[in-house]
């Protein structure tokens, strides 16, 4: 069997694992994107909401801030998580 995307012969082993496959191993793993979430505030006043978009990962890295640059020497980040 040949991959959709690159012509290329499919690994029978993989034909075996994943019966339905249509990619080869590398043109499937060149397909998957990380992505990110950010949550992000509409609307203003007493109507605001606040809803999370998700996005590929080179978008998100595009639109954090770089905190570090921005802080004066009396603020501090704080990270918080359950241990």
């Amino acid at each position: 069997m040949k991959c959709v995307k690159c012509s290329c012969e499919i690994n029978p082993l993989r034909i075996k694992a994943l019966p339905n496959t249509k990619l080869c191993i590398d043109c499937a793993q060149g397909s998957v994107q990380r992505k990110a979430g950010m949550p992000v505030t509409f609307g203003s006043g007493d109507h605001t909401w606040t809803e999370t978009i998700i996005m590929d990962q080179s978008t998100y890295d595009k639109q954090q801030p770089d905190f570090k640059q921005d802080l004066n020497d009396d603020e501090h980040i704080v990270e918080l998580g359950i241990e």
